[in-house]
């Protein structure tokens, strides 16, 4: 039997990354200027081919971390909850035992995860793509693993990791 269900995979998720990555670029002039600055220099310089291509936008680290940013400020699945059950046996998390087959809700974990002073800064409410670059490579992995987490992890890994990246990168670059 077919069922009526609204679709957010992929599409809503996608766009919803895009406005958020958009609205933040058009409240910050700085952050907007230094990215149309990396655009325009990788245009002139002849490296975007027309339409651009993915793997050419992944060279512009700049573009990559103003993505990333949007992803840790805005994880785009806020519209709905996504549950994981514990483990046979439970499970511990954060300091606290979960019993077998509780369910516990993930996608209001990544809007925290993403906004821990603890862990960001004093200024992790902020959208400053430059915080990407001014850390070592230990901590810049560790920043990577964290808003990668917005995509699932192991068997609840979005599929569509790849060609949301790719549909962000581009659109934006191209707009």
């Amino acid at each position: 039997m077919l069922t009526n269900r609204t679709s957010f995979a992929g599409t809503d998720t996608t766009a919803n990354t895009i406005t958020m990555l958009l609205y933040f670029l058009s409240s910050n002039p700085p952050a907007y200027i230094r990215l149309r600055k990396e655009i325009d220099g990788a245009t002139a310089a002849g490296l975007l081919s027309k339409p651009m291509k993915d793997s050419e936008i992944r060279q512009m680290p700049y573009m990559q971390a103003c993505i990333r940013e949007a992803l840790r400020l805005m994880p785009p699945l806020q519209s709905t909850h996504f549950y994981k059950a514990a483990p046979p046996g439970g499970d511990t998390v954060c300091g606290y035992h979960v019993p077998h087959g509780a369910r516990v809700a993930t996608n209001s974990t990544m809007y925290t995860i993403g906004r821990l002073e603890s862990f960001w800064g004093d200024d992790a409410e902020e959208f400053r793509p430059e915080r990407w670059f001014e850390t070592d490579e230990g901590r810049r992995q560790a920043m990577l693993t964290r808003t990668d987490l917005v995509f699932g992890h192991g068997q609840f890994a979005c599929v569509g990791k790849v060609i949301a990246w790719m549909e962000i990168s581009k659109t934006v670059a191209e707009v």
